[in-house]
């Protein structure tokens, strides 16, 4: 049984900002012409994590708990919607 067979329905979020991100998508790009998915990271999901924006809102609204609630459900509408 060789890493494809193993990792077949397995998919791995990877969470992280946006440059992050942008480094997870750049090095699939790079192994675009690997024979395997495992070799091209194919179960590799890149995931937004806010932690930047969640860390402003927090920072400066701590008072306004009501704004502050429905800024946080939608980050979590948001990031739900993308997985």
């Amino acid at each position: 049984m060789n890493a494809d067979e193993v990792l077949k329905n397995i998919k791995v979020p990877l969470g992280g900002d946006l440059l992050g991100r942008e480094r997870i998508t750049g090095a699939k790009k790079t192994r675009l012409g690997c024979d395997s998915a495992t070799e091209r990271f194919d179960n590799i999901v890149e995931t937004p994590a806010l932690w930047h924006a969640k860390q402003s809102y927090l920072g400066v609204s701590t008072l306004n708990l009501p704004c502050l609630a429905l800024i946080l459900a939608f980050v979590h509408h948001f990031i739900h919607c993308l997985s």
